[in-house]
């Protein structure tokens, strides 16, 4: 739908990442959950976005440790954010390992 605007992105996860979970809000400020993946795994900490921010990339690696890296697209004005590249700045990621 259009205008929608993405609040928090999470993750369930423990040895691989079992399910995404967006918290958006629609034109008219109703808010609502889109799951997409199973219920195993720990529900993380969400990541919160600010007015104007959006997510752009998700990047996800499997290797000793796992994680994924989430990138988002903001008006720097200027400034260096030392991001992916210019103009990206890492916002978040989500680090687990096996039990």
């Amino acid at each position: 739908m259009s205008g929608q605007k993405v609040l928090s992105i999470n993750l369930r996860a423990a040895e691989r990442v079992d399910a995404v979970i967006l918290t958006i809000v629609n034109p008219s400020g109703e808010e609502s959950t889109l799951y997409h993946g199973g219920g195993g795994g720990d529900l993380k900490t969400p990541l919160a976005l600010a007015e104007g921010e959006y997510i752009t990339v998700m990047e996800a690696h499997a290797v000793h440790h796992q994680f994924g890296e989430f990138y988002r697209r903001r008006n720097t004005d200027g400034q260096d954010w030392n991001g992916h590249c210019e103009g990206w700045l890492s916002v978040g990621w989500f680090h687990w390992q096996k039990r």
